[in-house]
């Protein structure tokens, strides 16, 4: 079971859907886990705010808009 964990500080790869409806990969390093909502998931939900190591910024992404997601352990 512990496979399936992730928590703060884990390397995560996933494709994410934006809310223009374009997927991506993105890499972030995890932050924290809120629910909530905002100007972009206007609906309550699951997300994960994460530090983006592409974009170098960071950003909340909707979990239930990640699919394909990998935890890289180094």
């Amino acid at each position: 079971m512990d496979d399936y964990k992730v928590k703060e500080g884990d390397l995560i790869t996933f494709n994410y859907t934006n809310w223009k409806g374009q997927i991506g990969m993105r890499k972030a390093i995890i932050k924290e886990f809120v629910f909530g909502s905002n100007g972009y998931h206007k609906d309550y939900q699951m997300m994960i705010v994460a530090f983006d190591v592409d974009k170098l910024e960071e950003r909340i992404f909707a979990v239930k808009d990640m699919t394909m997601v990998e935890a890289i352990y180094i």
